[in-house]
């Protein structure tokens, strides 16, 4: 792991994850409630980690760059998670989850 990425996790769950899911907020097709609210994408491990409307975070792993930059283009995450990313390893990464009291 890189030190810039340790540094990143470390704010995030510090309560500041602005580094390590600097895509902010992500789009949606429903406003009032989005699925998504963050994400970002570390190359060297690519690994995209995606922040949930619950406060969880999911990362997808062997993600390729250009699925990244797909991500940033979809209108609707959500479809986009389940047409594409649920075909890549995922997993929750609880560390870095933040309870927002929404479901």
């Amino acid at each position: 792991m890189s030190e810039d990425l340790a540094d990143a996790i470390q704010l995030a769950k510090d309560g500041d994850d602005s580094e390590l899911l600097p895509y902010q907020p992500t789009p949606s097709i429903n406003p009032p409630k989005p699925r998504t609210l963050a994400a970002g994408y570390d190359a060297d491990s690519q690994t995209l980690r995606v922040r949930f409307r619950n406060g969880q975070v999911y990362g997808y792993y062997n993600v390729p760059p250009n699925v990244w930059r797909n991500f940033r283009r979809w209108k609707s995450p959500g479809r986009g998670i389940n047409r594409v990313l649920n075909n890549f390893p995922y997993a929750p990464e609880h560390d870095l989850d933040e309870w927002t009291g929404v479901s």
